[in-house]
């Protein structure tokens, strides 16, 4: 549930559009290269059914090329999302498309974290800091490969409050959060799991 908002994937397009037309969605991210129907044909379809004719649609290709953007947004689609995805460019598309505002957390609102100098990456590659125990990292992990930020960084939290000895760890996993590098927060867990 990244940022709050509960993803339901669909391995093709047959089965996006059985999802589509069965749960209630907010907004469908559409991958143009996704296997089953025509990559366009699949916008066409979304917006002649009832349920989703006026449902804020975001194709997304990594062909981004002016003539596929504006055949996508003649085919249905309410605006175009270039892969690699930019975090950027989508949390942007999603405040237009659903109409909402974000409310940034300041810098200097957070809690302020322990003296950890994140600048010295030596003492992170040689493993200068001790690691949370397996059962934990664990956790950490799935919390990061199902996006949950929010409740990462709220478990973050919690860790540090109950011991300063993995400040060193969970900072770096904070500074990464703080920039919405989820896989790399994935990377950088996975490497200490047993």
């Amino acid at each position: 549930m990244p940022l709050g908002f509960e993803v339901i994937e669909a391995i093709d397009s047959n089965m996006g559009l059985k999802i589509a037309k069965t749960e209630n969605l907010d907004l469908i991210i559409v991958d143009l290269n996704m296997s089953g129907i025509d990559e366009h044909e699949i916008l066409h379809q979304l917006r002649e059914h009832s349920e989703t004719q006026k449902m804020p649609l975001i194709a997304s290709s990594a062909n981004v090329f002016d003539h596929n953007h504006n055949k996508s947004l003649a085919a249905g689609a309410n605006a175009f999302l270039p892969k690699p995805v930019d975090s950027k460019s989508l949390l942007n598309l999603l405040e237009q498309q659903l109409s909402i505002n974000w409310i940034y957390q300041h810098a200097a609102a957070e809690k302020p974290h322990k003296n950890t100098d994140l600048s010295d990456k030596s003492a992170i590659k040689a493993g200068e800091f001790i690691l949370p125990p397996q059962e934990i990292l664990s956790h950490l992990y799935q919390l990061a490969m199902q996006g949950r930020i929010q409740t990462l960084r709220a478990k973050l939290n919690v860790l540090e409050e109950q011991s300063d000895e993995y400040a060193l760890f969970l900072q770096t996993i904070h500074q990464l959060a703080r920039e919405f590098k989820v896989e790399a927060i994935q990377k950088f867990i996975a490497q200490y799991l047993d």
